[in-house]
């Protein structure tokens, strides 16, 4: 599921460049490219398995931490933005894992439910102020990134994910590639430039 959101990074920016006349770097095309390749990486290295549940109380604290340790880090660290809004959104998709197929009633009830609904919040605002600052290619394939990488790791830690037998080379070099392309992008992002008034600065 986080991979496939993530391919929608390539969709918005063919979309982006024919419709939208966004101007992308040969660069940035090439990270994309890059980033890719790990993000199918990690996606082929997965096996069949049942996600376990986590302990509610233990998850509710841990999550809950990072979604408010968030927003402070985004004011301090405003280059950071793009992946302080993946690591929400890592919340979100692990929360989700956890209280999917739960009776409607339950649903909303869930603490998880409602830590979700919150880490949603707070990655749009961290995003919204990254696509202020960087490119919207830059920005969005750092925070997709960021959440699968978090998202995978998570997964294979806590909740009972599995690597196909002799793919653990897979795992390690998609990680390698994907989060190597969050630093590139990372490091070649700029700030938009100030508009100048017609009579010269003030």
């Amino acid at each position: 599921m986080q991979a496939g959101s993530s391919c929608a990074v390539g969709l918005a920016t063919v979309i982006g460049v024919l419709l939208l006349g966004w101007r992308v770097r040969q660069l940035e095309i090439v990270v994309l490219a890059v980033m890719a390749s790990g993000l199918l990486l990690l996606t082929g290295a997965a096996a069949p398995s049942t996600a376990r549940e986590l302990s509610l109380v233990p998850a509710l604290v841990v999550m809950g931490v990072l979604t408010l340790a968030v927003l402070p880090l985004a004011r301090t660290l405003k280059a950071a933005t793009p992946v302080l809004a993946g690591i929400a959104f890592a919340v979100v998709a692990v929360a989700a894992r956890n209280v999917a197929g739960k009776p409607l009633v339950e649903l909303v009830l869930h603490p998880l439910t409602w830590l979700m609904v919150v880490a949603a919040f707070v990655g749009q605002a961290c995003i919204a102020t990254a696509l202020q600052r960087v490119s919207a290619t830059s920005a969005v394939a750092s925070m997709d990134a960021t959440t699968v990488v978090i998202g995978s790791v998570a997964g294979l830690a806590v909740m009972g994910d599995q690597i196909a037998a002799g793919r653990e080379w897979w795992v390690v070099l998609g990680v390698l590639l994907v989060v190597s392309g969050v630093l590139v992008l990372g490091s070649v992002s700029r700030p938009a430039p100030a508009l100048v008034p017609a009579g010269g600065e003030r």
